[in-house]
């Protein structure tokens, strides 16, 4: 395995290719650095023996390999060779090791990703959150982690539902090694081991936690890849699919309810013209 590493993120390649971009469908999304929205495309080479290419996602995109520019748009990359693409600079590398040390960790289960929880995490869907989720069920401040003494804390805000194993936050619950806190559907793991090799996503730049967040910026690097992308519309399209059959059968409802309403009526009044009919006719006939 080899891996890309930009900052304390590091992010292992293959199989098949990386996107780098600012694009929300970007396989590696980095924002606030100038990248085109696909800028770079990595792989590892055909036949391997340690070495990567890389090549431009877009016509505009600069690719700088160890200070120079890479001329035809694309590049061998050799064990420790530095990339820059727009302001971030990128190393690649033969291992994992080197990420976010420390901890504890909040390990995202069911997308793999592992984030650093800090004094102060915040998770929601506001850009400046430290763990941005783009859940339409999460708020867009959903919940905290705050130390207190040796002990984190979390801490649901508002009216955001926030369980730890299984069980519903009130006001808050201290955390041990080992618990799952789950948001919407997310379950995220509170621990202290995580692996040497995992790729660690840290808390944001402090001009965007302050809340001046810059033009095109956002707080963090995230990275959405094509399954992951593809879990999240999916998900979207349910919801969508639910909710347009919910309205759909109370229009359905709601038109047959007025349909038995006026068929009633109508029954209603022929059968009183009917024995009105009935009425009149024995009336002429005992004449």
């Amino acid at each position: 395995m080899t891996y890309l590493a930009f900052g304390a993120t590091v992010r292992q390649l293959g199989p098949g290719v990386l996107t780098i971009g600012s694009a929300p469908e970007a396989g590696w999304r980095v924002l606030g650095h100038g990248l085109e929205p696909r800028h770079a495309i990595v792989s590892q080479e055909t036949g391997w023996g340690g070495r990567a290419l890389i090549e431009r996602g877009s016509p505009s995109a600069v690719i700088v390999v160890n200070g120079a520019e890479v001329s035809g748009g694309r590049a061998t990359l050799e064990f420790d060779d530095v990339v820059r693409l727009g302001t971030a600079e990128f190393t690649y590398r033969r291992t994992g090791l080197g990420a976010a040390k420390g901890g504890p960790y909040l390990k995202d289960r069911r997308r793999n990703r592992v984030y650093l929880v800090t004094e102060h995490t915040t998770i929601g869907r506001d850009p400046s959150s430290t763990i941005v989720m783009k859940d339409v069920d999460v708020s867009r401040t959903h919940a905290e982690i705050v130390k207190e003494g040796d002990a984190f804390i979390v801490r649901p805000h508002g009216v955001s539902v926030v369980s730890v194993n299984g069980v519903r936050v009130s006001r808050q619950a201290t955390l041990r090694e080992g618990d799952d806190i789950s948001i919407a559907d997310s379950t995220f793991r509170f621990t202290t081991d995580i692996g040497p090799s995992t790729a660690v996503s840290v808390e944001p730049r402090r001009d965007v936690a302050a809340g001046n967040i810059p033009r095109g910026a956002s707080a963090q690097t995230m990275f959405m890849g094509a399954i992951e992308a593809r879990d999240f519309q999916d998900r979207t399209l349910r919801k969508k699919i639910t909710r347009g059959l919910a309205v759909t059968l109370t229009i359905v409802a709601v038109a047959f309810s007025l349909f038995w309403l006026a068929f009633s009526a109508r029954r209603s009044s022929a059968a009183l013209r009917h024995r009105h009919a009935a009425a009149a006719t024995a009336a002429a006939a005992t004449r």
